[in-house]
């Protein structure tokens, strides 16, 4: 056995990339979004089309499913009219707001 030195730096770069894909290996589309966003900072913009069958609420999840497991905080559109999920990387996180009653 041969023992190396390493830097924490490069343990940390290993890990998340590691942490990352074996959360998102369940299918090839996760995997494409988990590297697409965490390649992406903050205002960079991207979408992603789906096919007539496909559910584009379905394609939305996906998405932040995706930036959750990278950890960016995104805003999601769907664009129906191009059959296509708009996705965003901000700075801090969307509030929601309650409708009032």
């Amino acid at each position: 056995m041969r023992i190396e030195k390493i830097s924490l730096r490069e343990v940390q770069e290993v890990w998340e990339n590691n942490r990352r894909f074996s959360v998102a290996s369940r299918s090839p589309e996760m995997i494409a979004l988990v590297d697409a966003l965490s390649k992406m900072n903050v205002g960079d913009a991207r979408a992603v089309g789906y096919a007539e069958g496909r559910s584009p609420n379905n394609v939305k999840i996906q998405v932040q499913k995706a930036a959750k497991v990278v950890g960016k905080n995104v805003n999601v559109v769907i664009d129906e009219s191009q059959r296509r999920v708009m996705f965003s990387v901000l700075d801090r996180p969307v509030r929601r707001r309650r409708a009032r009653t």
